[in-house]
């Protein structure tokens, strides 16, 4: 169940970044960052201490915190907080998509 929330939230995410006109921009400049700041590809112990508030406010990061709990039982974090922060995103990326949807942005451009 933790899985498909986190998969639904990258693709809200993405569905909301597919409808701006800099896509590319986005992608590189704000996405690509936090992704690689999300600790996916190294532990959190391995990073100097005054360097964990940067990754304490990455959405990215409590994803992967999620990922980690469910497939492994093992976080870094409270796995409490990281899920309230993981659902308020996708609730907050979901109504975003359905009020672009409603509008009509640029769809037929």
């Amino acid at each position: 169940m933790k899985s498909k929330i986190y998969v639904i939230e990258l693709s809200s995410l993405k569905i909301v970044n597919y409808f701006w006109n800099s896509v590319g921009a986005i992608e590189n400049y704000i996405f690509h960052p936090l992704l690689y700041l999300s600790g996916s590809f190294f532990s959190l112990q391995y990073v100097p201490k005054f360097l964990y508030p940067i990754f304490y406010i990455n959405p990215f990061f409590h994803f992967t915190n999620v990922l980690r709990y469910t497939f492994g039982n093992v976080y870094e974090l409270n796995i409490l907080l990281s899920l309230i922060v993981s659902i308020s995103i996708f609730f907050i990326s979901t109504i975003s998509c359905l009020i672009i949807f409603h509008k009509g942005y640029r769809l037929l451009e």
